[in-house]
């Protein structure tokens, strides 16, 4: 049997609801609610399968209430309930398993709840539900170089998400992880051309949809709500991002095993493939940080005799950006200082055919001018 609660700020609604389902035995209803607020309480206690939704209320909209339920339990399935038809739109269903329209049409509502109980059985208790911490879902999230994440308990799999802005939310997300970000600044970055209106709708949708995609996963909590301000869960999430900015805040004071394990974090550029504008700036940051720890453990590594390991890091970063000159002057000046002169002339003949190639331009003098 499925349990089920209803909240709508109108009292006859909610008992004309109440007497249209009482016929139906799969449906428990455990509870009605006219303040929006109290359903909350009662969720955070209770196992719910089904949660219909009034969208016009007075308090608190049917959509924002449907992101904090999920935001406290994102297994429950929101079904939204109005006189208007046009809340009939794709965008609300991002929360919903459907909408219905007052009055309630049966048949409908019976062919909803048909159809959810196709794909979705009644829940066990929140006792049986109940993980410890060490079960939590663990996520790893990929940034330097394409932009991916994966359950830690399936990682071979990458998490899809159901639209171009949930990723790029997730993404704004991450690029913030060490502080919050308030939804209108979120709004503002995201839907910089769209009144407030339709961005706070969409941006509720694409909580939903963010939420729903990692609780495909048995994933839950990546998203903390503060108030009116949001941020990503660090504690669940192993993110090469991350852990590249943490290393960079103290390169020289890093050992060599540190600065390897660094370094290999490097895929790419950061976020690569993404046009995402409020990026562009970390982009070049990124690339530089990297260059700064590849060339630090490159010479570290000749310092203690390594020195084929040393051409190993320098040759995998120049192939991950073939066309940076600062790392191709490293290794012509590598080999120039390890007396083998011809094999940086012909990094440098290699190097000026790939520009001329791809960009129509010749090396700077001041590469010529290690091979005199």
């Amino acid at each position: 049997m499925y349990k089920i609660i209803a909240v709508d700020d109108e009292q006859l609604a909610l008992k004309k609801f109440q007497h249209q389902i009482k016929d139906m035995n799969n449906l428990e209803l455990l509870q009605t609610f006219t303040n929006p607020l109290d359903s909350l309480d009662f969720i955070k206690e209770n196992t719910i399968d089904i949660a219909f939704l009034d969208i016009e209320m007075p308090e608190i909209t049917g959509l924002e209430l449907a992101e904090r339920i999920q935001e406290i339990d994102p297994y429950i399935s929101i079904v939204f309930i109005t006189t208007f038809d046009q809340y009939a739109l794709e965008a609300f269903k991002a929360h919903a398993i459907g909408y219905l329209l007052k009055p309630l049409d049966m048949d409908e509502f019976k062919n909803l709840i048909e159809s959810l109980t196709k794909t979705r059985p009644p829940r066990a208790s929140k006792a049986a539900e109940k993980h410890t911490e060490a079960d939590k879902g663990k996520l790893i999230v990929k940034c330097l170089g394409q932009f991916t994440c994966y359950a830690a308990s399936n990682p071979t799999q990458p998490i899809s998400f159901r639209t171009a802005k949930t990723a790029e939310l997730f993404a704004l997300l991450i690029h913030h992880y060490k502080s919050s970000i308030t939804k209108y600044h979120i709004l503002d970055t995201l839907f910089p051309d769209i009144d407030y209106d339709k961005s706070n709708k969409l941006f509720y949708v694409s909580c939903s949809y963010l939420r729903n995609a990692f609780a495909k996963f048995d994933i839950v909590d990546v998203l903390l709500r503060e108030n009116d301000s949001y941020r990503i869960n660090t504690e669940i999430i192993s993110c090469d991002y991350i852990k590249f900015m943490t290393c960079a805040e103290n390169i020289p004071g890093l050992s060599l095993d540190q600065l390897r394990s660094c370094a290999s974090m490097y895929n790419g550029e950061y976020l690569m493939g993404r046009t995402y504008e409020w990026a562009f700036e970390t982009k070049p940051y990124i690339d530089n940080i990297c260059q700064n720890i590849t060339f630090t453990l490159v010479d570290k590594l000749r310092e203690a005799g390594q020195k084929d390991e040393s051409y190993q890091v320098l040759d995998r970063y120049i192939a991950l950006d073939p066309l940076r000159e600062e790392s191709i002057a490293k290794l012509m000046e590598m080999y120039v200082e390890d007396g083998k002169k011809d094999a940086a002339v012909q990094i440098y003949r290699n190097f000026e055919n790939k520009l001329s190639e791809e960009l129509d331009i010749l090396p700077s003098p001041r590469l010529r001018a290690i091979i005199r």
